[in-house]
C-alpha cells in the first residue's frame, strides 16, 4: 500500500498530511505527477518509494533474532529500545512513520 506524506510549515509549526491513495481508490503514482504539475515548489523526495515494510519487534518472536535484523535495523530490540529512550510514543511506530521522520529530520523543508 502506498502512501504520500506532505510535509509543510503553517503558523510557525510543522504539519504533516498523510494521504494513502489505495484507501481513496486512486492510484498513488499518478496523484505524485498531479501534485508535481500543480505545485511547482514541491520538492519530491523518493528515498522512501519502493521500501517494504517490515513488521514491528515483539519479545519473544523467532523472527526477530535473524542475522538480518542486527543491530539498529528496523524491527529490533535494540531500535524499538532507542526510540523508547526519546519519546515513549516513539516505542511501537510504524516503519512507514519512523522512515518519513527520518527521512524529513535529515532533509528539513527550507534546506538546499
Amino acid at each position: 500500500m502506498s502512501s504520500l506524506d506532505l510535509y509543510f510549515h503553517e503558523e510557525a509549526s510543522l504539519r504533516r498530511i498523510t494521504i494513502v491513495p489505495d484507501a481513496l481508490k486512486l492510484d498513488g503514482e499518478r496523484e505524485v505527477k498531479e501534485l508535481v504539475r500543480r505545485f511547482k515548489r514541491l520538492r519530491l523526495d523518493a528515498r522512501l518509494a519502493g521500501v517494504r515494510p517490515r513488521a514491528r519487534f515483539v519479545l519473544g518472536d523467532a523472527g526477530h533474532d535473524g542475522p538480518e535484523r542486527r543491530r539498529y535495523s528496523f524491527g529490533t530490540l535494540l531500535l524499538r529500545q532507542v526510540l523508547e529512550s526519546i519519546s515513549p510514543d516513539l516505542r511501537a511506530v510504524p516503519q512507514y512513520e519512523f522512515g518519513s521522520r527520518l527521512a524529513y529530520a535529515l532533509s528539513p523543508l527550507g534546506a538546499p
